[in-house]
């Protein structure tokens, strides 16, 4: 879903009190000069509504990294907390193919997918 100019909008669900939602970013990343130089990789705006129906905004959010050679970049570790959001996703997505294939009664798939499941977690 896009925002009238044209950028894109992505709707959290309704939040709990002391609770989180997370937002997986996929994000093209410029091939690096190596200059140490910070290069803006995303922009966001945070809106919502409170108990009471009365809009909240947050600050805008920008993330700012360096330019580093790629050689660097690739030996960099994922962050720990990102990385298990990313397997719960991948998780998730390898469940709804295995009813998908129930549902067909395809039970090779499903072999196939639990096969896999098993190793990656």
């Amino acid at each position: 879903m896009e925002d009238p100019v044209g950028f894109p909008v992505v709707r959290l669900p309704d939040l709990a009190w002391g609770s989180e939602a997370w937002t997986l970013v996929e994000l093209e990343v410029p091939a690096p000069a190596g200059d140490g130089e910070l290069v803006t990789l995303l922009q966001v705006e945070v809106t919502g509504l409170d108990l009471d129906g009365r809009p909240l905004a947050f600050p805008e959010a920008v993330l700012k990294l360096p330019d580093i050679p790629a050689q660097t970049w690739e030996a960099l570790l994922p962050a720990p907390l990102t990385l298990r959001r990313w397997n719960e996703v991948q998780a998730g997505l390898m469940l709804q193919q295995a009813r998908e294939s129930v549902r067909r009664g395809d039970w090779a798939t499903v072999e196939s997918i639990l096969t896999e499941a098993k190793a990656r977690f």
